[in-house]
């Protein structure tokens, strides 16, 4: 009687043990916005300015992937960051090996190319700048609408 009595108490205790786990947990969640201005940091070690906003984002958010997870998150500024373009060392000249394998950004995204809202898309037939990393994270800043495109692709 002892023994299920105190085995009883010991699956009650980690039951809640589990419970305040989950629910420190679940508050204590990154929001999008977070979580895609702290990988670019992790994967390119450059900071997007805080003074953007994103307006169109979609990730992998597959928990149990054994490779990097794909992301394409797009920030829009109020006025064209002239400053952080220059000191993150994009090129502004087209570059059709950029452009071909851009598109490798888009493998791995729960949603389809077709998906994404075409004014959240490059179009490399317009001017831009870009910046791809040694650690394959894609920038492309459209001067015309003020936006960023950030693509990391999946593997």
């Amino acid at each position: 009687m002892k023994a299920k009595r105190f085995l009883a108490m010991l699956l009650t205790g980690c039951l809640a043990v589990l419970t305040l786990f989950s629910f420190v947990g679940c508050n204590s969640k990154k929001s999008e916005d977070e979580i895609a201005r702290d990988r670019i940091i992790r994967l390119a070690a450059i900071e997007v300015p805080v003074e953007s906003k994103i307006v169109y984002h979609s990730r992998d958010a597959t928990k149990f992937l054994t490779g990097r997870r794909a992301m394409y998150t797009v920030f829009e500024f109020e006025s064209e960051p002239t400053d952080w373009l220059s000191e993150n060392s994009f090129n502004k000249e087209k570059n059709s090996e950029f452009e071909r394998f851009f598109p490798s950004v888009f493998d791995f995204l729960p949603v389809k190319r077709e998906e994404i809202p075409q004014e959240f898309l490059p179009n490399f037939e317009e001017s831009y700048y870009y910046l791809r990393t040694t650690n394959k994270v894609y920038f492309v800043y459209i001067p015309q609408s003020f936006m960023l495109i950030v693509g990391i692709p999946g593997h």
